[in-house]
């Protein structure tokens, strides 16, 4: 996920005619300094109307959550193989936090069926984030199919509870219908 938000913003500056800059730009920063700048040139280049600063709104968000738990993944501490379950079967991974000062080590069990879920969350959410910067930075593989400029909400909307490819052009390009939930 972060790969295709730094990728695209590479690509954004290549386009400028300078490869130098966006490495030297994007090399070391972190995971947050980069969704920062995905999101800001994407609304900048993109002058996203209302409900396409909600869907930009939404995804950011995602990629908060998400960004998170990757944290937590990288960077706490994994007990794998310990304990047994109550039917005698070895125990779930269980991810473990230091403590802070003002409170004990946290300690939370993944079984593989939650990890499946976050990975596909992610894979989901990679997908959206990549054809939404694709959309908004003028890069969307599938533009040669229209013979207007494709707008974010030309391809998602957003219902109760999530963002949806079912915007009005969203099933005439591609090849099928593209999910990403």
């Amino acid at each position: 996920m972060v790969f295709h938000m730094r990728f695209n913003l590479e690509r954004q500056a290549d386009s400028e005619g300078d490869t130098l800059v966006a490495p030297l730009l994007l090399g070391r920063a972190s995971a947050q300094e980069v969704r920062r700048a995905f999101f800001a040139v994407c609304r900048s280049k993109a002058n996203l109307d209302s409900s396409e600063s909600k869907i930009a709104d939404r995804l950011e968000s995602g990629v908060e959550r998400e960004l998170k738990w990757r944290n937590k993944f990288a960077h706490g501490d994994w007990w794998v193989g310990f304990g047994r379950k109550e039917d005698g079967s070895g125990g779930d991974p269980i991810l473990g936090r230091p403590g802070a000062l003002n409170r004990g080590p946290e300690m939370q069990e993944l079984p593989a069926n939650t990890i499946d879920e976050i990975s596909d969350r992610l894979y989901a959410l990679r997908q959206q984030l990549g054809e939404f910067g694709d959309i908004c930075l003028g890069t969307w593989p599938l533009q040669h199919k229209l013979n207007w400029t494709v707008r974010v909400a030309d391809i998602f909307t957003i219902d109760d509870t999530r963002i949806v490819r079912d915007g009005p052009v969203a099933q005439t390009v591609g090849i099928g219908t593209i999910q990403y939930s």
